[in-house]
C-alpha cells in the first residue's frame, strides 16, 4: 500500500486516493461477503455479547463475517438497537433494516398488548 500511495503522489493523483480506497473496501466487502452491522446499546457490550451478536447476524444475513460497530446510546434506558443492510457499508449512512430491542420499545409493545397507548 505505501508504494501505491507514493505512485499516486508522483503522478499528482492523491485526490483520487479516497475514491480508490472506498471502491476497494466496497469490493472487499462484496467478494468476502462481509456485512457491516451497527449496534447501539445503553451500556458497553462485553466481548461475549459482541460475539453472540456476530454469530446471530451471520446466520440471519448469510454472511461469512460481520463488521460490528458498537456505539453507546445515552438515550436508551436498557437494551439495544441493531442496524444492518447499509447502502454505504463504509460510512454506515443509511441502514435498510434493523431491530429495535430497547426497553422503551418493549414497554410500548407491552402497553399496547394491554390496550394502553403509551406516548413519550
Amino acid at each position: 500500500l505505501p508504494k501505491f500511495v507514493t505512485f499516486l503522489a508522483k503522478k499528482k493523483r492523491l485526490q483520487a486516493l479516497q475514491p480508490v480506497v472506498e471502491e476497494y473496501m466496497n469490493t472487499l466487502y462484496e467478494t468476502q461477503n462481509i456485512m457491516p452491522v451497527r449496534v447501539k446499546s445503553a451500556q458497553p457490550l462485553t466481548e461475549e455479547q459482541k460475539e453472540a451478536i456476530k454469530e446471530k447476524m451471520k446466520a440471519k444475513l448469510g454472511a461469512s463475517d460481520i463488521k460490528l460497530v458498537c456505539q453507546i446510546e445515552p438515550t436508551l434506558i436498557a437494551g439495544l438497537t441493531v442496524e444492518y443492510g447499509f447502502v454505504d457499508p463504509e460510512q454506515l449512512g443509511t441502514p435498510t433494516s434493523g431491530e429495535d430491542m430497547s426497553m422503551k420499545t418493549y414497554l410500548e409493545k407491552a402497553a399496547l398488548d394491554q390496550g394502553v397507548v403509551a406516548t413519550a
